[in-house]
């Protein structure tokens, strides 16, 4: 019986290593998303989960991306405008919605 309990606790101990492993990546992953610009930020998500993405509302979809609702819809009908300054190098852009 203590064998048994024994190869029972090393499973749900592999379980929640592995539990913590996808949850310290997922808050990694969310952590880089969050340091993106509106417009990179669902253009990654879009790279990245594009299949199910039409399936999901946008307030969810916004609110994952840490982005305004109106936001995420000028960025998918892709009214905005980029613009490089002369004083920002090409990593720092401003977009501007008009």
């Amino acid at each position: 019986m203590f064998r048994y309990l024994e190869s029972k606790e090393i499973s749900v101990s592999h379980l929640v290593s592995n539990i913590i492993a996808n949850h310290a990546s997922f808050l990694e992953g969310n952590m880089y998303l969050r340091s993106l610009k509106s417009k990179d930020r669902y253009l990654t998500l879009l790279d990245e989960k594009s299949k199910n993405l039409d399936r999901i509302p946008l307030k969810d979809i916004s609110s994952f991306l840490g982005i305004r609702k109106e936001t995420l819809s000028r960025i998918r009908g892709g009214n905005y405008k980029v613009i490089d300054s002369k004083k920002t190098s090409h990593s720092n852009r401003n977009i501007l919605f008009s």
